[in-house]
């Protein structure tokens, strides 16, 4: 429901000069389906998509015969114009022309914390007990916030840091946080030492679940903050009665992070690209341009900042 959000959309299509392609599905409700989108950039507007990056929509089709309309409604759009229209989605509808992009963890909450803790692995019970006190001893605190400030300082002090020279990704203009964190869409969880913030999670509220939409920490001498941030994101669902947390999605040849987020008790469900002229290419955020993204990695993370409101436009699809 999160991503039909008239708010939602407005904000995609400010933010990636993207326009919403007409009479294909979207009623303005929203329980009507997603809209399908297509790029209002030069050389782009042929080809339609249901939601940018890796945002996942379901289509409502309660049967075989909405199934079929459905699919058969994107294949006259591409007839009529010539272009390949595609959606990514956890459902499995059974269509021929998909392909396998991803894969995404979700969990399926407990009632208590006693409960949710007993469906994590050995391994991660005992890390997480370690962490925690580690970070007590170090006066390293965790809490929730809804203050631009606290997400000012995570984008611009930790989050782009993090994604420039550890994960080497760009990553969403500090307006989409901003964006969504006025619309009530956005949850922050911040981690802070002697009140300076070294770490953050951004959590997307989804009527009865939660997406964990991005996230990043500062190392501080072997403390798994990230992970005792997640934990805190955990109880902080179940404290407000949530059904689900979304573990986001995965690269493929991600095996670690995959496993990773396994070990809470979360069920993998793989991400099918549905399409109707061609399979687009698979861009694999974890293996994909080893080499630009090095050369990436050296722009100061101002420069970077600056310039996502510029760059990502151009990658949307």
């Amino acid at each position: 429901m999160a991503y039909r959000q008239p708010a939602f959309l407005a904000l995609l299509e400010r933010l990636y000069d993207l326009e919403r392609i007409p009479d294909l599905f979207w009623t303005g409700s929203e329980n009507s389906f997603p809209p399908f989108f297509r790029s209002r950039k030069p050389f782009r507007r042929r080809d339609g998509f249901m939601l940018p990056f890796q945002f996942y929509a379901s289509a409502d089709l309660p049967t075989a015969e909405a199934t079929q309309a459905f699919f058969q409604a994107m294949q006259d759009w591409s007839g009529r114009t010539g272009g390949n229209l595609t959606f990514s989605s956890l459902d499995d509808y059974g269509i021929s022309q998909s392909q396998l992009v991803a894969r995404n963890p979700i969990l399926f909450l407990a009632s208590d914390s006693r409960a949710l803790e007993a469906g994590f692995s050995h391994n991660l019970r005992s890390s997480l007990k370690r962490n925690a006190n580690k970070a007590q001893r170090m006066g390293i605190e965790i809490d929730e916030s809804r203050q631009e400030s606290d997400l000012r300082a995570f984008y611009y002090g930790v989050l782009a840091p993090q994604y420039l020279r550890k994960h080497r990704m760009v990553f969403h203009p500090y307006g989409l946080y901003r964006g969504l964190l006025e619309a009530g869409m956005a949850h922050l969880v911040i981690a802070r030492r002697g009140g300076r913030l070294i770490g953050g999670l951004v959590l997307v509220a989804d009527g009865d679940g939660v997406h964990y939409a991005w996230g990043a920490s500062e190392t501080q001498d072997q403390v798994a903050v990230g992970t005792l941030m997640l934990r805190h994101a955990l109880e902080f669902s179940i404290a407000r009665g949530l059904r689900w947390f979304d573990f986001g999605s995965t690269p493929l040849t991600d095996t670690a992070l995959h496993d990773f987020k396994l070990r809470w008790g979360a069920t993998s469900f793989p991400v099918l690209r549905y399409y109707t002229l061609r399979p687009p290419s698979v861009i694999d955020l974890n293996a994909s341009f080893t080499l630009p993204r090095k050369l990436y990695s050296f722009l100061p993370p101002s420069l970077a900042c600056a310039l996502m409101p510029r760059i990502v436009p151009w990658l949307v699809a």
